[in-house]
């Protein structure tokens, strides 16, 4: 008999629980085999809890923003099309609000 069902069981925290197959594995002993995420910044060997760290970082509100705009910036087509974009939308506005 496997040494799992020697012990108690524990209720997994999401998904089906007649699917459970054993109990949860520390994320911190499972490692990142594949190759470097140059967008997350996700390292072979990074433990998968800092692979997720690292994921969530990059989704927080203020990385995002400070992404968006280093892309505009640093090309000169994207800072054309969203000048372009921000000079209409304060013409219509200009334009609506003045009536």
């Amino acid at each position: 008999m496997p040494c799992y069902q020697n012990t108690p069981y524990i209720t997994p925290k999401c998904g089906n629980p007649s699917s459970f197959k054993g109990y949860p594995i520390n994320s911190n002993l499972l490692c990142y085999a594949g190759p470097i995420l140059t967008n997350s910044s996700i390292n072979p060997g990074d433990s998968i809890s800092l692979s997720l760290q690292k994921i969530d970082n990059q989704l927080s509100p203020n990385n995002i923003a400070e992404d968006f705009f280093a892309a505009i910036n640093n090309s000169p087509s994207l800072k054309n099309i969203f000048g372009n974009l921000v000079n209409s939308v304060i013409t219509t506005t200009t334009t609506t609000t003045s009536h």
